[in-house]
């Protein structure tokens, strides 16, 4: 859980990974969806051009619900509601898979 957003990005990048989606573990970002360099999650979806999931702790089920994400994206209400306090789904870290952002549909 201790990865550094800046990190991800130059490690993705550097290793030319192409992939439709990022999955990533629930305990690498704060409450306020912040990496240890206090980089925001979005920040690192919009860098990486590609939906960035946050997954639970089990992995069957994050793997389920990435692939889901990316086969049937969120509406533009639904990309507002996530992360906002008292909105979508921002109960903390705890609970199953969080989608935190999107990008374009993946082609296939």
């Amino acid at each position: 859980g201790l990865l550094c957003g800046g990190d991800i990005v130059s490690a993705l990048r550097c290793d030319g990974i192409d992939s439709d989606v990022v999955l990533l573990p629930p305990n690498c970002v704060n409450d306020e969806m912040l990496f240890l360099d206090d980089i925001h999650i979005e920040e690192v979806r919009e860098q990486l051009a590609r939906p960035v999931v946050l997954g639970s702790y089990e992995l069957v089920e994050s793997v389920r619900t990435a692939l889901d994400r990316v086969l049937h994206p969120p509406t533009g209400d639904d990309l507002q509601n996530m992360g906002a306090p008292g909105g979508g789904e921002s109960d903390g870290l705890a609970g199953s898979m969080r989608a935190i952002s999107y990008g374009s549909e993946p082609s296939y």
